[in-house]
C-alpha cells in the first residue's frame, strides 16, 4: 500500500502522491457553462484534501453537446471563468495536479441541445430517422477538442482528460460498431484517428 503514497512522474509533472479524485458532474454551470461559486468552492474542497490529482469535471466543448442542462462548457467566452477556478485551487493547493476532462456527448446531448449521430453502427438510436454526421461535421467536432485542449491550458490546468467512454461521441467513434465508410470508421486505424488526429492543425488556425 505504500506506493500509493508515493509520488508519481507524468512527463513534466509531479503528482505527490497517487490519491486521483475523479470527474464527478455537479450539474450546476451557470451563464452559459461557467463555473459558479459552488463550483470553484467544491474544488477548493478537493484543494485542501491534497489529492495527488484532481480532475475538473466533465466539461463540454459547445454549449450544444452537453449531457446535462447546467454542465460546464470550456470556451473563449468562459475561459477567464476557468482561470479563476484554477487560481482559487492553486490558492490552496500549488502541489497537487490539477486535470480538465473534455467531452462532447454525441447523441446524447438531445435532451438539452442537438441529437447528433455518429454512426449506423449504434443499436441504440431514439431517432428512427437520424441524421449522421459528415465527415466536415466530425473535423469541425475535432478542432472544438483540440481548442478545448488549448483553452485548458491557457486555464492553467496541468493536463487534459479527453472523455471517451458512456457512448459520448469519442466513446462512440471507438466502438468495432462504428462502420462508417469515411476515415473516421471501419477499421481500428480510422476509429482511432479521431484521438490521433486532435492536435493543432496549420491549415486552420484554432483561434481566429
Amino acid at each position: 500500500m505504500s506506493i500509493i503514497f508515493k509520488p508519481l512522474k507524468i512527463k513534466n509533472k509531479i503528482m505527490p502522491n497517487r490519491f486521483f479524485s475523479q470527474a464527478m458532474e455537479a450539474n450546476d454551470a451557470e451563464n452559459g457553462g461557467q463555473p459558479t461559486e459552488r463550483a470553484i468552492s467544491r474544488y477548493i474542497a478537493l484543494a485542501k484534501g491534497n489529492w495527488g490529482g484532481v480532475s475538473i469535471e466533465a466539461t463540454s466543448i459547445t454549449e450544444t453537446s452537453l449531457a446535462r442542462k447546467n454542465g460546464l462548457v470550456i470556451n473563449k467566452k468562459n475561459l477567464d471563468s476557468f482561470k479563476r477556478l484554477v487560481e482559487a485551487f492553486r490558492k490552496h493547493n500549488d502541489k497537487s495536479c490539477l486535470f480538465l476532462q473534455i467531452t462532447h456527448s454525441g447523441d446524447k446531448s438531445g435532451a438539452f441541445s442537438q441529437v447528433v449521430t455518429l454512426t449506423p453502427g449504434n443499436p441504440a438510436k431514439r431517432d428512427p430517422e437520424p441524421k449522421y454526421l459528415s465527415t466536415g461535421e466530425i473535423e469541425e467536432i475535432k478542432d472544438k477538442f483540440t481548442e478545448g485542449a488549448l483553452l485548458a491550458e491557457k486555464a492553467g490546468v496541468d493536463g487534459v482528460d479527453f472523455k471517451m467512454c458512456h457512448g459520448y461521441f469519442a466513446g462512440e467513434m471507438l466502438r468495432p460498431s462504428n462502420t462508417r465508410e469515411d476515415k473516421w470508421g471501419g477499421s481500428f486505424e480510422n476509429r482511432t484517428r479521431f484521438l490521433r488526429s486532435c492536435r493543432r492543425n496549420k491549415k486552420r488556425p484554432l483561434f481566429q
